[in-house]
């Protein structure tokens, strides 16, 4: 993963080369080091960038010289890439020319200015600002009629109308297309056209009944052959697919069905699994290797849907699954059993969501109520005969993002640490220091 050097001074000297698709996560002994980060551009234009970590060994002081080091931060810290301005301004960035005149950026971050935390990094390493909801002119909503059903989808192109890559992000539960509002707004700088869609049965999407209707409308399958169908409704034959929670094991799968269509891959916390020749179901995955997919049952039970009719119900079920707690620090969502509904009244605002985005996903939620994204939890025989046609030896062979969530309390990092020794050619992947929640980083 990196490359490390040693050199002959005093000052011993270790470097750590991470390609422009990683986030470093390294720990560091703050009594003991600096830290020196390098982001060098290889095209301003693209903003493809790699970062170099240089980490020194101070020499040790003589005893009572000078006051002892302050500890400036915990033991370790995220350096997270990100969209870098092409700036001339000092500090922290200055500029050079590279060899055969390649232009070059180059940013430098001591270990005391990363260590004042995330909102000095933001300011460092700036990044558009998210997507406002329901309307923002960097994107639009449309719709679309596939396979039957009306997909909403949001569409976002950069200014210049220069495309350089279509880039499809599918969200998961309990989110809606605009859980990828931090992220849009990046792609859009990097030069890339977005499609959003809110999936089956969210947001501006149908949500068909199951029954009356057929359960496989809510499968791997479907979903991958909708993305395929959407893509080529609009004249699209390549993309970067991305994806969350559900949304991750969406694009796994249409990577395999529809191979052709995806030029690189990503997860945000949803690992890859190998399709299989045996069934398990929830209860028997419960009772075993995975209790914490206990919910899976509850949220798949009917149970759920009963209750959280009310659009004040559903909204604070919602700023409950964002980070909301009540007085006592109550949750309403187990991973072991579910959603407590007496906690549902309690909770207050959440860290991570506005009130005002709130408020638009809580109408979008309300608008065909919770059933149809429930559907998602009553798929798994149906997905299972659906993947007996693949062939669980193909490999994956574009390339492919895994990113881990180090406290996310289902899809767990150490879920992840296969990958690379099973289906996938080129795989990348990282554990973030904290967790995610929607597709928000928290930290």
């Amino acid at each position: 993963m990196f490359s490390s050097q040693s050199g002959e001074s005093t000052r011993k000297r270790k470097t750590f080369v991470l390609p422009a698709h990683k986030t470093l996560s390294v720990a560091f002994d703050v009594a003991r080091y600096s830290t020196t980060a390098v982001i060098t551009h290889h095209q301003l234009t693209t903003r493809h960038c790699d970062l170099v970590i240089s980490r020194y060994q101070k020499p040790q002081k003589p005893s009572g010289s000078q006051r002892p080091y302050r500890r400036l931060l915990e033991p370790s810290f995220e350096f997270q890439l990100g969209c870098v301005p092409t700036t001339t301004r000092r500090p922290p960035f200055q500029t050079k020319a590279r060899p055969e005149n390649q232009p070059s950026l180059q940013a430098n971050y001591t270990l005391a200015f990363l260590c004042k935390g995330q909102k000095n990094m933001a300011s460092a390493v700036p990044r558009p600002a998210a997507l406002d909801f329901p309307s923002d002119e960097r994107f639009e909503h449309r719709y679309e009629q596939v396979n039957g059903v009306r997909y909403h989808y949001l569409y976002a192109e950069p200014k210049d109308g220069n495309i350089k890559a279509t880039v499809v992000l599918i969200h998961g539960w309990p989110d809606i297309s605009a859980g990828w509002r931090y992220q849009i707004p990046v792609f859009l700088e990097l030069g890339c056209r977005v499609i959003a869609p809110d999936m089956m049965g969210y947001g501006g999407t149908d949500a068909p009944t199951v029954p009356p209707n057929d359960i496989r409308l809510y499968s791997m399958k479907r979903a991958a052959d909708d993305i395929q169908q959407l893509l080529q409704q609009l004249g699209i034959n390549r993309i970067i697919l991305g994806g969350h929670d559900w949304g991750g094991m969406v694009i796994w799968r249409t990577v395999l069905w529809h191979p052709e269509l995806v030029s690189h891959v990503f997860s945000v916390c949803t690992p890859y699994t190998t399709p299989t020749s045996s069934y398990i179901s929830t209860e028997d995955m419960v009772k075993g290797p995975a209790p914490q997919f206990g919910y899976q049952i509850h949220l798949a039970s009917g149970e759920v849907e009963k209750k959280l009719t009310s659009r004040e119900d559903i909204r604070q079920f919602l700023r409950g699954m964002y980070g909301g707690r009540g007085p006592n620090r109550e949750v309403v969502f187990s991973p072991f059993t579910g959603v407590l509904f007496e906690n549902i009244s309690k909770v207050g605002p959440s860290p991570i969501i506005t009130e005002r985005e709130l408020d638009y996903y809580a109408d979008q939620w309300h608008r065909t109520g919770v059933h149809g994204p429930l559907n998602w939890y009553r798929t798994r025989k149906v997905n299972y005969e659906d993947e007996l046609e693949l062939d669980p030896t193909t490999k994956i062979k574009m390339p492919a993002l895994m990113i881990s969530a180090s406290k996310d309390a289902v899809l767990k990092p150490e879920m992840a640490a296969k990958m690379g020794m099973i289906q996938l050619s080129d795989i990348q992947s990282y554990s973030t220091n904290e967790w995610m929640q929607g597709n928000t980083l928290r930290i």
